[in-house]
């Protein structure tokens, strides 16, 4: 028991520098065309203004956004590169969030225990203006 209370810190240190370090920032221009990817994605998810939204590699909704609430986003802003690549042709205000691999909870092994490790974040934003 004495040895969780001593290990349970240091886990926890770990957990924290990883997720700070799986945190990216990018700052683009607006009009700038922007590729996302994260090498394994299934889908992308996003987190913007509107609520959460998932980008389709494959399925029905190839190539579209789709709510939680399962609603379709008509856009021709958007297209698939490589088979993995979401392009963000005109990245404008509305794609202003975070963005993750789909499924975005990876398992670890740690001796006998497992524990879940948040994927990869990229947060998006425009450049001000002068």
């Amino acid at each position: 028991m004495q040895a969780f209370h001593v290990l349970a810190p240091l886990v926890a240190l770990l957990l924290v520098a990883y997720s700070n370090a799986s945190l990216v920032k990018l700052v683009v221009n607006e009009g700038d065309s922007v590729p996302v990817q994260f090498p394994g994605a299934k889908a992308i998810g996003r987190i913007v203004e509107t609520g959460q939204q998932f980008f389709h590699f494959d399925g029905p909704n190839k190539g579209r956004f789709v709510t939680k609430e399962k609603k379709v986003i008509e856009s021709d802003n958007y297209s698939i590169q490589n088979g993995t690549i979401l392009l963000i042709k005109k990245f404008g205000k509305a794609d202003v969030g975070s963005y993750t691999s789909e499924p975005n909870v990876f398992i670890e092994k740690v001796g006998n225990y497992s524990m879940a490790v948040a994927g990869p974040t990229l947060h998006i934003t425009i450049k001000k203006k002068n």
